[in-house]
């Protein structure tokens, strides 16, 4: 190990859980700022709080090098309040392979590789997804049943307050009969109330069964095409997401990643990524970043 420098220095004592959290937000931010690399681990720097928090795993390590050449492992196990913040002298056989297979990105691009099985901890993830989609079915069910009830239950005086416009433009007649007696609108509302569940059933949820039943993941190094910015109300309906990577084409069909790029800067400086994903649903549950064309 060479001598620590400032910025990968490590409190000569025993440390705390306080200690692990503030070096994992310096070392973070470390990364965005070109000092510090991250080389992988049990999580994403992203995710890293939320998914120790699930405490899914015993222990969860991650590996970063300085720019002064240490390589440095942080743990942290759930039945301990001591973490771990320690020089190494190398990376682990598992972790430095997935380096090399990333160094050999230029045979693999756009090539996704089929027939990897989900892992039980994404399993996991795919049925917590399902259920809240099911439950985003029911939802637009119960919603779809109580604006159709309201509209057959409208005053006939209301209907020809909303359809005045549509009046002036297309000629149409007054409405004279409650809806609940039109045998047209009545047919409408059923068809409606009907295909709104299975449409939205198989527009959310459906693929997540899927992957469930067949457990297929699919594993691939995509090559970055272009960099597209969202406008902010674009990105407000999508939860903040604001830029777009388009990929080249690939057999996955797999097109594009929405992304934040307060964030998750450094995505804006990828070449290419490496994405592990569902194969029906695309839920994603790995992604690595590479900078440099191989």
């Amino acid at each position: 190990m060479k001598k620590s420098c400032k910025y990968c220095a490590i409190p000569n004592r025993e440390l705390t859980s306080k200690d692990y959290f503030d070096k994992i937000e310096l070392w973070s931010r470390y990364v965005k700022e070109g000092l510090f690399e991250f080389k992988g681990g049990d999580t994403s720097l992203a995710d890293l709080r939320e998914e120790i928090s699930r405490e899914e795993m015993f222990a969860y390590y991650h590996y970063f090098k300085c720019d002064c050449g240490n390589y440095i492992r942080t743990g942290v196990c759930i039945r301990s309040s001591v973490p771990i913040l320690e020089y190494i002298n190398e990376l682990p056989a598992e972790i430095d392979k997935d380096l090399q297979n990333l160094e050999k990105v230029s045979s693999s691009l756009n090539q996704p590789e089929i027939g990897h099985k989900l892992l039980d901890t994404e399993i996991k993830i795919l049925k917590e997804k399902y259920n809240e989609s099911i439950q985003n079915v029911k939802k637009i069910s119960v919603i779809t049943i109580l604006i159709a009830v309201i509209a057959l239950l409208l005053p006939i005086e209301l209907w020809n307050i909303i359809i005045i416009p549509r009046k002036r433009l297309h000629n149409l007649p007054e409405i004279v009969e409650p809806m609940y007696e039109n045998v047209s609108m009545i047919i409408i509302l059923i068809i409606i109330v009907t295909l709104t569940p299975i449409l939205t059933y198989y527009g959310f949820s459906y693929l997540i069964k899927k992957d469930l039943k067949y457990k297929d993941k699919i594993r691939g190094i995509y090559k970055i095409e272009r960099i597209e910015n969202l406008s902010k109300m674009v990105a407000k309906k999508l939860d903040g997401l604001d830029t777009v990577l388009h990929f080249e084409k690939n057999e996955s069909k797999i097109k594009k990643h929405l992304f934040n790029k307060s964030k998750n800067p450094e995505l804006l400086k990828a070449k290419s990524i490496l994405i592990e994903c569902s194969k029906y649903s695309r839920t994603i549950f790995k992604e690595k970043i590479i900078i440099d064309d191989k």
